[in-house]
């Protein structure tokens, strides 16, 4: 199996447990993760070893305008999801202070903007 062969498959089934957990015991998985999102900065430097380890493999085998279109497919799944709770979405985004926002997101936005250029550029060279 090569390394994206792995990680499709990893990815496949943590979905296919959630889904299996959800659907049997939702409060099993609202709890395992309300508990998982207490652990603010320990899950930011997770979250950024795995970034890194899985953009690694997955920018070793693809190019940039593959993963590009990868992640517009990505991002409009998730916006699907998050669709039926567009209201509850607005009152949060409501409660949000507007000047602490690219304070608290400055890493994810700048790697959003790096491969924003980086597909252009790839696109244009």
């Amino acid at each position: 199996m090569t390394s994206l062969e792995i990680l499709a498959l990893i990815f496949a089934l943590l979905i296919l447990v959630k889904v299996v957990v959800v659907l049997i015991k939702p409060k099993k998985w609202m709890g395992f993760a309300t508990a998982v999102w207490r652990q603010g900065p320990i899950l930011t430097v997770i979250y950024v070893i795995l970034t890194v380890l899985t953009g690694y493999y997955v920018l070793s085998n693809l190019t940039i305008v593959d993963v590009g279109a990868v992640l517009l497919f990505t991002s409009l799944l998730m916006a699907l999801t998050a669709v039926p709770y567009a209201k509850k979405i607005l009152e949060i985004k409501n409660g949000l202070d507007d000047k602490n926002l690219i304070k608290k997101s400055w890493l994810p936005l700048l790697i959003w903007v790096a491969i924003a250029v980086w597909i252009i550029y790839a696109l244009v060279v």
